[in-house]
């Protein structure tokens, strides 16, 4: 009696590579006003845009028939507009251990 056997298989283990980021205190607040960066031209209405600005959604309304929107004040999102389940998995997340280095380009 002969028997045959065989067998091919492949185990490929990783490990996380890169940066995983932690929102900071601020972010976790709603303040984005550290990420601001340079301006990008100007928009329909004749604002700036600028790098990073967050605009307020519930602001959109038609410029010379284009959609347009503002900007949150200071790139800050009011508590009051923050979503509470966002919120509380917010409150999920481990405290930053790490230096913010902020963005590759600023």
């Amino acid at each position: 009696m002969v028997i045959f056997g065989d067998y091919q298989g492949t185990r490929i283990f990783t490990q996380s590579q890169g940066y995983q980021t932690i929102p900071t205190q601020a972010e976790i607040r709603g303040d984005f006003s550290g990420l601001l960066g340079s301006s990008l031209g100007t928009l329909p209405d004749g604002s700036t845009a600028r790098q990073y600005q967050i605009y307020d959604p519930l602001s959109t309304r038609t410029v010379n028939g284009q959609l347009v929107r503002d900007p949150f004040q200071g790139n800050i999102i009011p508590q009051t507009r923050m979503d509470p389940v966002a919120a509380k998995i917010l409150k999920l997340l481990p405290a930053q251990n790490q230096p913010v280095n902020g963005f590759p380009d600023k």
